[in-house]
């Protein structure tokens, strides 16, 4: 018995973890205006002008999901 409900338990905090993550909760916003510069990788990809380079966990994700979880001004 005691042993399902760690299971439980545990299942209950992956699914919430996941389900934070794919909300974008945490996601830093984006601090500049995004029109005109939708093209998010030409900077982002190496980390040009200053710009922060996309985590590892991004590769792959194109420009038009950036806006799902990072919000511009």
């Amino acid at each position: 018995m005691r042993k399902r409900k760690g299971t439980r338990r545990l299942i209950g905090i992956v699914l919430l973890s996941v389900l934070l993550v794919a909300c974008g909760v945490g996601a830093p916003d984006i601090p500049h205006m995004v029109e005109g510069r939708q093209d998010c990788l030409s900077c982002h990809a190496q980390g040009e002008q200053g710009a922060r380079k996309i985590p590892a966990d991004h590769t792959g994700l194109p420009n038009d999901r950036c806006e799902a979880c990072h919000q511009a001004p």
